[in-house]
């Protein structure tokens, strides 16, 4: 018997669902010839977690022999990976994400999972194999220096795997908390294990949730540790800033959630959280909320973190328009909701189309949406807005008039009109035309009939059909007279378009030569992107790790480092800063003890006076009909004038009775009718007082 075989059945009285006595077992060696076992193994535990395991055919568990792990049945070409030697147990991680997940092994070459799960509730095969394997690890640990090294190795090299997952994701879930669980058991690790465990908690967002969570590492860290601990922000708060502004993490959008939600929940903010809400703000799309809260914090807030925020805000735009453009690149049209992205520069789907020179694709999305005329995000910078608009752009980078007039019609305010009254002439027309064609056939059926009474000998008939064949003309010439007036209408709305639009174009020209002329920075800068070919993906492809962010008055955009522009600018090297060209810079505010009024909290209060209000306004006209009916005596504890907070809160009481008093005092209405109201209320107060 191998060592493998004395340290796996030492503990087999207490394995209740893995089966180690064969003789139990029929066919064993099918076992030997499904698994590609070789014969000189022998069998020494057999995991199989039953008819409800999601491995359901018979012999699918998993088999040890005296020397290796064998996952399940396999062929030639599986057998090599489907056997894992107990010389190198010690170079895994035995776990199960929670009490449902397989049983997985888990090392810096491989993953994999050796035991299906199972949904039966008593079957404990995948906790048991875990336990045995662990085990296992720990009895070879204690008798060899060789196999606890690698052991270690093992440790520090999952502790690395779950700080990336942790960056990733932003806060640790599943597999990364339960691996989390294993590495704290070692001594070596168990102080990193923690404060990463710490960092998490703090990432919850919650205060509660980390208060208890410190409490629980009384004895487990040192004193010093704990009390560095009690101000997580001066530890953890820049890594979390840097984690949720990486725009490649889109799983990180999901996993904050919780983290979002406990910060719109919160009354108060101090400047960090205002900062991470800001952020994950940005993630949400909650831009009503990141709108008010950044404008609060700004003047707080130091330069660097100012344009770090608006870093990720530009970042997240052009990630989000990116997803658009390889959509567009394959002559789709986007979704619904990506119709009306912008990017950082505030360019819309249309835009790029235009850019990307797709006349069938510019057309197709005319149809999908109103677009307007096109508007920058600077409505006072006429120069600027000038830029932004389509039938500019069309004019700029086409020669095809046909084609332009399709975005000048679409997307033209002066044009609208007249594309309406163009719409309904040829309407006109067309109603016109149909009529006109059904006179000419009922003047031939007429025509046909009357030749028949004249044929008959009916002279009544003849002289009847002659008189409808003679408005029937009359009709007919009617039609061709107003069909000549509709087209003449039309042909002269036309030419006024066509005129209305060669305007446009020469127009769109003449200020594109202003334009260059000015030789302004930004406006320089998206001319060069509308004109040159590649310059809108060398832009997109060249803005992932290596960039400048630009500010031209409120608008903060990307561009490649090697764009250089006369503009304030702060540059970024995969993810951190490395130079910075401002001339506005200003120092912050005083921020110590700074607090922050969440605007979630100001819109609930709102909501909650709104509902106030409109409830006060019902009890208004309950009153009202009471007093009108005189039925103001009290009885069966039923009260007209209080609301049922006041029934049992006396502060409630007296804010409303003087309310009410001011509302029907006599001296205040110049009506003496609310004498007796105000008597009725008066009642009511009083027996109120006695039932409290």
């Amino acid at each position: 018997m191998s060592r493998y075989s004395e340290i796996l059945t030492v503990g087999k009285n207490k394995c209740h669902s893995l089966v180690f006595d064969f003789s139990k077992l029929d066919n064993v060696d099918t076992y030997f010839a499904n698994y590609r076992i070789p014969t000189e193994e022998k069998m020494v535990v057999y995991a199989y977690s039953s008819r409800f395991s999601s491995l359901s055919m018979e012999g699918n568990g998993t088999i040890i022999t005296d020397q290796a792990i064998y996952i399940h049945p396999s062929h030639e070409d599986w057998a090599p990976s489907n056997r894992i030697p107990l010389s190198d147990i010690c170079n895994y991680l035995v776990y199960r994400e929670n009490d449902r997940d397989m049983v997985r092994l888990l090392s810096d070459k491989r993953e994999c999972r050796i035991l299906g799960r199972t949904v039966a509730p008593n079957d404990t095969t995948a906790e048991e194999l875990v336990e045995l394997l662990r085990a296992l690890q720990q009895s070879l640990i204690r008798g060899n220096s060789e196999d606890k090294q690698h052991y270690e190795e093992t440790l520090n090299w999952a502790l690395s795997y779950v700080q990336k997952g942790f960056r990733e994701t932003g806060v640790l879930e599943g597999k990364y908390e339960e691996i989390l669980s294993i590495i704290e058991k070692n001594p070596v690790y168990t102080t990193n294990a923690l404060l990463l465990k710490a960092e998490n908690a703090y990432r919850k967002c919650d205060d509660i949730f980390y208060e208890n969570f410190l409490s629980g590492m009384e004895g487990a860290l040192p004193r010093e540790t704990i009390a560095v601990l009690r101000h997580p922000e001066k530890m953890f708060f820049k890594a979390f800033i840097r984690d949720i502004a990486d725009v490649n993490a889109d799983s990180m959008t999901r996993s904050l959630l919780n983290p979002y939600l406990n910060l719109k929940a919160k009354r108060q903010l101090t400047l960090c959280e205002a900062q991470i809400l800001c952020m994950l703000c940005l993630r949400m799309e909650d831009m009503n909320i990141f709108d008010e809260l950044f404008n609060m914090i700004l003047p707080y807030l130091s330069s660097d973190e100012k344009w770090n925020i608006r870093c990720f805000a530009a970042r997240n735009r052009r990630m989000r328009m990116s997803g658009v453009y390889e959509i567009m690149l394959t002559g789709n049209v986007p979704g619904a909701t990506g119709l009306h992205f912008e990017d950082d520069l505030s360019l819309t789907p249309l835009h790029y189309a235009l850019m990307i020179r797709n006349k069938e694709l510019v057309l197709r999305l005319l149809s999908e949406r109103e677009w307007g005329s096109g508007h920058g995000p600077l409505g006072r910078d006429k120069l600027l807005e000038i830029v932004y608009d389509y039938v500019f752009v069309a004019s700029v980078l086409y020669e095809d008039e046909e084609f332009i007039k399709e975005v000048f019609l679409s997307t033209s305010e002066s044009a609208r009109a007249l594309r309406r009254s163009l719409t309904k002439i040829q309407n006109f027309i067309e109603i016109s035309e149909r009529m006109k064609m059904k006179c000419k056939e009922n003047l031939r059926e007429r025509v046909a009939y009357q030749s028949k009474a004249f044929h008959a000998g009916s002279k009544e008939g003849f002289e009847n059909y002659e008189k409808e064949i003679s408005v029937l003309f009359h009709e007919i010439v009617e039609y061709d007279s107003r069909l000549e007036e509709y087209r003449e209408m039309k042909d002269e709305m036309e030419r006024e378009l066509r005129d209305m639009l060669r305007g446009e174009i020469d127009d769109a020209r003449s200020r594109a030569s202003v334009i260059d002329e000015a030789l302004h920075p930004f406006t320089e800068h998206i001319m060069r992107i509308f004109r040159e070919p590649d310059a809108l993906l060398a832009e997109l492809a060249d803005t992932m790790l290596d960039y400048r962010l630009y500010c031209y008055k409120e608008i903060y955009f990307l561009a490649p480092s090697y764009i250089k522009l006369k503009l304030p600018y702060y540059e970024w090297e995969n993810g951190v800063i490395k130079e910075r060209g401002i001339t506005d810079f200003c120092e912050e505010g005083e921020r110590d003890g700074v607090t922050f009024e969440n605007p979630s909290e100001k819109a609930r209060r709102a909501e909650e006076e709104r509902n106030a209000r409109e409830q006060q306004r019902q009890r208004e006209r309950q009153r009202s009909r009471s007093a009108q009916s005189h039925n103001s005596t009290i009885s069966d504890n039923t009260y007209h004038w209080f609301s049922e907070a006041a029934l049992s809160d006396i502060t409630i009481l007296k804010h409303e009775y003087r309310l009410l008093v001011k509302k029907y005092h006599p001296d205040a209405s110049k009506d003496s009718s609310t004498t007796d109201v105000l008597r009725a209320i008066m009642d009511e107060r009083a027996e109120i007082l006695e039932q409290m």
